[in-house]
């Protein structure tokens, strides 16, 4: 019986190293030169003539129609065992598995059975363990890269929008030990770990660039980003912080909405500057208190109705018409101002504020002096008639804009002592 068949003919296995992987087929297969097969002279057989080497996955990829892991990875200068399907001519290698070791020198390009381009093994990685730094745990002294790069490049003392309150990105709770971290590294340095050191159980995915994210023993999950965010989503977002939210934004925050609904049992708004633009506004609240040391409020039209409304310790300007635009100082108000004329006008005493502030009734005056006209207020009309007094009854009937007081643009009510006890303007037309 013929044994010149696959698997009668002998298992012949070899050991070798790959010294290319840019199979024209696409195939993820490697050429590879094999001890005792090849010589490392490569003017005898050039890595060209080495016999392309197909690789065996694991089971957990279907290696079809690119489902699963592709392609093989595998590096000029790796190690590999394997077996030829043909035992005779040997011809058709095909790569079981790669084997770690200890490299003790960089690739001579000029031999065989080193990589070609004299790029592996690295110069920093000689005379020690091939297996990932961050898997060993530093059970060698030799440290990761990335472990003081997370470190370095942590963010420390933000502030929130509480008052001197500020907090620090945390740092990593890397703390591996053999063999139970397991790691995967690609050539450029992005790398993903599933650590089960116990006590320190970890899941990291970092990208060489520094954006990582990283989820510690207990669940807390730290995600960095070094260069822009884009987050898009198509149907609908559902966020829920069971305890408080810290949102700093160092330069601008643009916030586009169709409709904003804000709920909150308090809001706390700081302010340098404000500014507003809106086509309509409707503020409704049950009770409000606005307080600033300085400010202007201008309407181009409209009204402003308050049931009860208190000006009580402020200075305002009347508008033409009803008062001749003369500024006025309001019962009860502190300081003087200057009116149109660059008179002082003082405040008005506030004993009065109650009976005269709402209706000018000044019936409860015994009466009510005119004065002689003086410099301080020109527009004041001097005497009606022979007298100088106007009785309760002309006055209490209607004391801005009666008949006879058509033509007073001011009015000092003054007592029997001659000291002024208010002033009432927009008398006259």
């Amino acid at each position: 019986m013929s044994q010149s068949f696959m698997g009668l003919d002998g298992f012949i296995w070899f050991v070798g190293v790959v010294e290319d992987r840019n199979d024209p087929a696409l195939l993820g297969r490697v050429r590879v030169r094999c001890l005792g097969f090849h010589t490392e002279d490569k003017e005898k057989i050039p890595t060209s003539s080495l016999p392309w080497s197909h690789i065996m996955f694991p089971i957990d990829t279907p290696s079809m129609n690119g489902m699963g892991q592709t392609p093989s990875f595998m590096v000029e200068g790796t190690w590999v065992v394997g077996f030829f399907r043909d035992a005779t001519e040997k011809q058709q290698p095909v790569i079981i598995g790669t084997l770690p070791g200890y490299p003790q020198t960089t690739s001579n390009k000029e031999l065989g059975f080193n990589d070609p381009n004299a790029k592996y093994p690295k110069s920093d990685f000689l005379d020690e363990s091939d297996i990932n730094r961050l898997a060993k745990g530093g059970a060698d002294g030799k440290s990761h890269t990335s472990i003081a790069a997370k470190e370095d490049k942590r963010d420390k003392g933000v502030l929130t929008a509480v008052t001197d309150q500020t907090w620090d990105e945390p740092a990593s709770t890397y703390a591996a030990v053999y063999p139970f971290n397991h790691v995967y590294e690609t050539e450029s340095g992005h790398y993903k770990e599933f650590d089960d050191t116990e006590g320190k159980e970890r899941i990291s995915e970092y990208h060489k660039a520094g954006t990582f994210y990283e989820i510690d023993s207990s669940g807390n999950r730290v995600l960095r980003v070094v260069g822009s965010n884009y987050e898009v989503i198509h149907g609908s977002d559902f966020v829920h912080v069971k305890g408080s939210a810290n949102f700093t934004v160092d330069d601008t925050l643009n916030i586009k909405a169709k409709t904003i609904n804000m709920v909150a049992e308090t809001m706390n708004e700081l302010y340098t500057l404000h500014n507003e633009t809106t086509t309509t506004l409707t503020e409704t609240y049950t009770t409000k208190t606005e307080t600033a040391t300085t400010g202007t409020t201008t309407y181009s039209s409209g009204d402003m109705i308050a049931s009860n409304i208190s000006l009580v310790g402020h200075q305002h300007r009347d508008n033409p018409g009803l008062a001749g635009a003369i500024t006025t100082v309001p019962v009860g108000g502190s300081g003087s101002v200057t009116d149109a004329n660059g008179n002082t006008v003082d405040p008005i005493s506030a004993a009065l504020a109650e009976t005269a502030l709402d209706s000018l009734d000044l019936s409860t005056q015994s009466n009510v002096t005119l004065p002689t006209t003086v410099s301080a207020y020109p527009d004041t009309l001097a005497k009606l008639d022979a007298t100088d007094i106007i009785t309760q009854s002309m006055m209490a009937n209607d004391a801005v804009g009666k008949d006879e007081l058509k033509t007073l643009s001011t009015l000092l009510v003054k007592n029997s002592s001659g000291t002024t006890l208010k002033t009432v303007h927009g008398a006259g037309d």
